[in-house]
C-alpha cells in the first residue's frame, strides 16, 4: 500500500487525473487522508516496537533534500526555511527515540519504550501542524480580518438586496441583483447569494461552463481582475451589465448612469433602467458569422443592437444602427516619472502604486456612417447613427496589451477602481490576461479617469480609446413575466408576448442540459450571443417553461443505488460468516 500511496501523490499525471483534468493540485489528495493517517499509524507502530536502524533516517534525508531542490517553487515563499528546521526537528526526534529505547530496553521497560516513542514523534507532529498551519494562513494572508469578516457579513446587506430582489419581482419582472464592493469584497461574494430571489452572474468554480468563460474573455473581454482566471467575477462595465441584466446593483460606492433607488445604512440600492430583461423576445438580430468578424469596440455595444442567432432569422441584411456619436480618443498622462511614451504606447517603470489623472480626448468625431468590413460574408456591417440614444450613458471604451517585463511579479492596472491582472507566469491559474480591456462609466462631459499602475516594469502597447452614448432599449422588445410561483428548483417559468416573430434570448450560458417548452410542446434549443441559451419563437403570446436536468444524474442515481445494494449484500454476508 505504501507504494502505490507514493505513487499516486508523487507522480504529477495522477494528481492531474484526479483533479479531472483541470491542474496539478495537491487539494485532490485529501480523500486520502485517512490512508495517510493509517500509513502513519503503522509507521509509529513500527518505530515504537522494532529496533532502532540507521536505515531509518533514509526518509528524513531525502525530505530535506525535496524540501531544498524546491525551496524556488511557487507557495513556497519564506516558508522552506521553516519546513527545513522542522524536517531536521523530526529528524532528531527520531535518533532521540533510538537513544530513548536503547536506554530503556536494558531497564526492561518495554512499554514506556513505546510511550516514549510515540509521544516524542506524535507530539512533534502535533506541534509543526499547528505551527505550520498559522504561519502558513499568515503568509498566503489567509487570515481573516475581523472587520473585513463584518463588512462582508452586514446585516444591513441582507436589507438591501431584499429591497432589490422585490423590487426587481414587481409585475413579474426577470432581472439579475448584483452586490459591488472592493476587489477583495468582490473576491468574498463570488458565490453568494442573499436570498433565493436573487440572481448573479458571477462565479468561481473549477467546473466552469467554458462558452460562457470564453464569452467573457475572447468574445466580449471583460475586466480579469484576479489571477484566478476561474474567479468570474461581477464587473463594472456598463455594456456587460446591461447585456447580462443587471438591473439592481448593492454598493456603498457612487454609481454613474443609473438611479439610486433607496438606502440601507451604508449600502445604496441603484436601478439600471436600461437594464434587459434575463429572457426577453426580440425580432432584431443578425448572424454570428457576421458578428464574429466585428472589431474592438463593436464586439461590444453591438450586443446592445443585436440578438447574435446562428443565422439570420430574416433576409435582410445585417445592419446595426447605431452607436451614435462614437469618437476615437486618446488619453493624456499628466507629468509623471514613472510613465513614458516608448515604440507608439507607454514604458511603465513604477517603484511603488502610483495614482495618474488621464485626461480624455477625443480626436476622431465619427458622425457619418461606417462600414464594419464583412467581406467574406458577402454583406455588409452597417453602423449608422440614427438611433435614439440615452445621452445619460457615455462610456469611455479601453485597450492595450501589455508586456510585463518582470512575469514573475503580478501586473495590476485600476481605471477608474476598475482591475485588469496579469498575474505571474508560474503562478498555478495563470490567467494569460495580456490584453486590458476596460468600460468606464462617464457622468455628463466628464472627461478625466484616474489610472492607478502597480509597482512593476511594463510596456502598454496597441492603445485604443473610444467615447460612445449607448444606445437606447429598442432591442428588447418583448419582456419575459416570470412566475413566482412555478419558479423554483431547476425549473424557470413564465409567459412572453412576441410582438414580432423572433428570437426568445436569455443571459442564461447554454448547456445541453437545458429543456424549453414553448405552451407545453419541446423546441428545439440554440445557442445564442454566441454562448447562452435561446430558441425561436412565433408572434403571440406564450407560456414559457425552461427545465434544467443535470448530465449523468440519472447514471449517478443508479450507481448509487447499486453501490447501496451491493454495500448491504455484503455486510449481511459479513454478519452470517460472523454467526457460523
Amino acid at each position: 500500500m505504501a507504494w502505490i500511496i507514493a505513487i499516486v501523490a508523487g507522480v504529477p499525471v495522477f494528481v492531474y487525473i484526479l483533479n479531472g483534468g483541470l491542474y496539478l493540485r495537491d487539494k485532490a489528495l485529501i480523500p486520502l487522508i485517512p490512508l495517510f493517517c493509517y500509513m502513519l499509524a503503522m509507521y509509529l507502530k513500527k518505530v515504537s516496537c522494532e529496533e532502532f536502524s540507521w536505515g531509518g533516517c533514509i526518509p528524513y534525508v531525502v525530505t530535506m533534500e525535496l524540501i531544498y531542490i524546491g525551496r524556488n517553487q511557487e507557495g513556497m515563499g519564506n516558508l522552506w526555511p521553516f519546513l527545513m528546521t522542522e524536517s531536521q526537528i523530526m529528524f532528531g526526534c527520531y535518533l532521540a527515540t533510538g537513544v530513548i529505547k536503547e536506554v530503556w530496553r536494558k531497564r526492561r521497560k518495554t512499554i514506556w519504550r513505546i510511550r516514549g516513542t510515540v509521544l516524542i514523534l506524535a507530539g512533534s507532529m502535533a506541534v509543526f501542524l499547528a505551527v505550520f498551519d498559522n504561519q502558513y494562513a499568515k503568509e498566503k494572508q489567509e487570515m481573516l480580518d475581523t472587520t473585513f469578516y463584518k463588512q462582508v457579513t452586514d446585516s444591513k446587506i441582507t436589507d438591501a438586496i431584499q429591497t432589490a430582489t422585490d423590487e426587481a419581482k414587481k409585475d413579474g419582472g426577470f432581472y439579475r441583483t448584483v452586490q459591488l464592493g472592493t476587489d477583495d469584497e468582490n473576491a468574498a461574494n463570488l458565490n453568494r447569494v442573499w436570498n433565493t430571489d436573487q440572481y448573479i452572474s458571477s462565479i468561481y468554480s473549477s467546473s466552469y461552463n467554458k462558452a460562457y468563460q470564453n464569452f467573457r474573455k475572447d468574445t466580449f473581454g471583460l475586466e480579469q481582475p484576479y489571477r484566478n482566471f476561474l474567479m468570474q467575477s461581477e464587473e463594472s462595465n456598463p455594456i456587460y451589465a446591461r447585456f447580462m441584466g443587471e438591473k439592481y446593483i448593492v454598493t456603498k460606492s457612487k454609481m454613474k448612469g443609473v438611479r439610486l433607488l433607496g438606502v440601507s445604512g451604508e449600502w445604496k440600492i441603484y436601478e439600471n433602467e436600461s437594464a434587459a430583461s434575463i429572457i426577453y423576445g426580440t425580432s432584431q438580430v443578425m448572424s454570428e458569422k457576421n458578428y464574429d468578424k466585428l472589431d474592438y469596440p463593436y464586439n461590444q455595444t453591438t450586443l446592445l443592437q443585436k440578438a447574435v442567432v446562428p443565422e439570420s432569422a430574416t433576409k435582410q441584411t445585417d445592419s446595426i444602427e447605431a452607436v451614435d456619436n462614437l469618437h476615437n480618443a486618446v488619453l493624456r498622462f499628466g507629468e509623471n516619472s514613472c510613465i513614458s511614451e516608448a515604440d507608439g504606447g507607454y514604458h511603465i517603470f513604477a517603484k511603488k502604486d502610483t495614482k495618474v489623472k488621464a485626461e480624455i480626448v477625443s480626436r476622431i468625431d465619427i458622425n457619418s456612417v461606417n462600414t464594419v468590413n464583412t467581406e467574406n460574408a458577402g454583406e455588409n456591417t452597417t453602423v449608422a447613427n440614427e438611433t435614439k440614444t440615452d445621452s445619460g450613458n457615455r462610456v469611455l471604451l479601453l485597450r492595450f496589451k501589455v508586456k510585463n517585463l518582470k512575469p514573475s511579479k503580478d501586473l495590476t492596472i485600476w481605471v477608474d477602481g476598475n482591475r485588469n491582472k496579469l498575474s505571474a507566469k508560474q503562478r498555478v491559474y495563470y490567467n494569460d490576461n495580456t490584453t486590458f480591456t476596460y468600460a468606464v462609466a462617464l457622468e455628463g462631459d466628464e472627461n478625466q479617469v484616474e489610472v492607478t499602475f502597480s509597482k512593476g516594469k511594463y510596456n502598454l502597447s496597441d492603445v485604443e480609446a473610444y467615447i460612445a452614448t449607448l444606445p437606447g432599449t429598442e432591442l428588447y422588445e418583448s419582456e419575459f413575466l416570470q412566475n413566482s410561483t412555478k419558479t423554483k428548483g431547476n425549473v424557470i417559468a413564465g409567459n412572453l408576448t412576441m410582438q414580432k416573430s423572433g428570437y426568445l434570448i436569455t443571459s442564461i450560458p447554454y448547456d445541453s442540459g437545458f429543456k424549453i417548452q414553448v405552451d407545453g410542446k419541446n423546441v428545439k434549443s440554440e445557442k445564442v450571443n454566441t454562448a447562452f441559451l435561446g430558441c425561436k419563437m412565433k408572434a403571440g403570446e406564450h407560456d414559457i417553461v425552461i427545465t434544467y436536468h443535470a448530465p449523468g444524474m440519472a447514471a449517478g442515481k443508479v450507481m448509487s443505488f447499486v453501490g447501496m445494494m451491493g454495500f448491504l449484500i455484503l455486510s449481511v454476508l459479513e454478519h452470517v460468516d460472523t454467526k457460523k
